[in-house]
């Protein structure tokens, strides 16, 4: 039975804006508003949404690279809110992160080498093993030992991710978030970046939470598929159940806005989400969907739906999730 390496327990994390002199007129941005889920251990767990849904400011409250306003995250079931400083760089040893850009996330005037050996010198690792270290992680990320030596505008966007990569991975975390990280990249580059995280979960028994726009992306490297709102987790689920029968009417919507790519997705039924998005500093009262979906009722717009389980690890918060036939 897999463990939870992360369990996110109605996690919120909210900005606030001060408007005018006096300040009395203050608003939040809801930006994760009661999200809760777990990732098991060397899993990949998928998380998409449309930009400003919160997919990045969940991920960095989990690294703890910014501090929740209400509730916690539990990494291997311990509480990550208030760490002693022993434990809280023994945490940041274990998670880590990999950047949507990787030619604004490397130091431009440092060798790989160099930026490698950074990761190895702040958690104090015996120099007289580091060169080692920093030539097997450049294998372990198909590099040969000559790009030690080179600066991050000698490499090709692949390359700067790899470089990336090995950085995130050299120090043996359990848990990587993965932002985006084939974004930027051509198709037949993407290809061979998934195929390398993947090779590397295996080896390096690692955990993912990958978050992406893409969803043949995420359906391809994905164990489970989150499916984030206006701050709200709305389904999560098994990668093929989400894509292929997806129960909350965001989520089909989602879905229906991917290009058809194979014979067996032309039939499929689809539809388009009605309206503009809600403000997510005055988001509705109850479903945050309840302005744009064809299936709203009265309840939508006056109480939040829980989130409910359908299934064998298939969750949905939607009032008629077991009245509406998506899929037929």
């Amino acid at each position: 039975m897999q463990n939870n390496i992360i369990e996110v327990q109605n996690l919120k994390k909210y900005f606030k804006i001060e408007k005018g002199i006096i300040k009395k007129n203050i608003k939040y941005i809801k930006a994760v508003d009661g999200v809760s889920f777990v990732i098991k251990e060397k899993e990949t767990v998928g998380l998409v949404g449309e930009s400003g849904c919160g997919k990045t400011t969940l991920a960095r409250v989990i690294l703890k690279l910014i501090e929740p306003t209400e509730n916690t995250v539990l990494f291997q079931g311990k509480d990550i809110t208030n760490l002693k400083k022993e434990d809280l760089k023994n945490y940041k040893k274990n998670v880590n992160i990999v950047f949507q850009d990787p030619a604004s996330s490397l130091n431009p005037r440092k060798t790989v080498r160099q930026i490698l050996k950074r990761s190895l010198e702040v958690n104090e690792y015996q120099k007289d093993s580091m060169e080692n270290t920093i030539i097997q992680i450049l294998q372990k990320v198909e590099l040969g030992t000559d790009f030690a030596d080179r600066f991050p505008h000698h490499l090709s966007g692949g390359e700067q991710q790899r470089v990336s990569i090995a950085r995130a991975i050299i120090l043996k975390p359990k848990f990587v978030v993965l932002d985006e990280p084939t974004s930027a990249l051509d198709l037949s580059i993407q290809a061979q970046i998934l195929n390398l995280l993947l090779n590397l979960q295996e080896k390096e028994n690692l955990t993912y939470l990958f978050i992406t726009h893409d969803l043949d992306v995420v359906r391809y490297i994905s164990d489970r598929i989150g499916v984030m709102y206006l701050g709200k987790l709305v389904e999560i689920g098994p990668s093929e159940e989400i894509y292929f029968r997806p129960k909350h009417p965001y989520t089909f919507g989602l879905m229906s806005s991917s290009p058809v790519t194979t014979p067996r997705e032309r039939n499929k039924k689809r539809f388009e989400l009605i309206g503009e998005i809600e403000s997510i500093i005055n988001p509705p009262k109850g479903c945050r969907l309840s302005g744009r979906c064809p299936f709203a009722k009265d309840i939508c717009l006056l109480k939040e739906p829980k989130m409910i389980e359908i299934a064998k690890d298939h969750l949905v918060a939607c009032h008629f999730v077991n009245e509406l036939n998506l899929n037929k």
